[in-house]
Parts: C-alpha cells; sequence; structure tokens
C-alpha cells in the first residue's frame, strides 16, 4: 500500500493517534512557511481523525509542496 498525505492545521495535532500514521509525532510534521498547515502522513486506511480530509497521493503532494506560490518553502 502506498502512503497517503494530508495537510492539518496545527490545533488539529493534539487530537491524532500517531501510533496510525507514518508521522511519528507532532515534533516530526512538515509545516508550510507561515506555520498554519502541516502535513502527516498515513498507510492503509485513513485514520478516523482524518475523515473528512482531503487525501494527497505522494505525486500530488508534491506538486502542493513544490509549489512556491503555495507556501511550503522559500526561494533561496
Amino acid at each position: 500500500m502506498a502512503k497517503k498525505y494530508v495537510i492539518i492545521e496545527p490545533s488539529e495535532l493534539s487530537n491524532l493517534d500517531f501510533s496510525k500514521l507514518t508521522t511519528t509525532s507532532s515534533n516530526t510534521v512538515r509545516y508550510n512557511l507561515a506555520r498554519d498547515k502541516c502535513l502527516v502522513s498515513f498507510i492503509g486506511t485513513i485514520p478516523s481523525e482524518l475523515n473528512g480530509k482531503t487525501e494527497h497521493t505522494e505525486a500530488q503532494i508534491s506538486t502542493i509542496i513544490d509549489n512556491i506560490s503555495n507556501g511550503w518553502y522559500e526561494n533561496e
């Protein structure tokens, strides 16, 4: 099974059961530059805490975070 990705707000991190995720803790999530969004990942069925969130494949999430206008990185 392929890894899936979900973008959430940092305030939602405390509601997650990290044992259901491949993201190991709130300390290992990837934040956008504004730190108002973060990325978590899982394999298999979406954890119930993330129900209703958009699931992204690796290709989809790469397109999102590699686009500078989406605010996940700065051009140096």
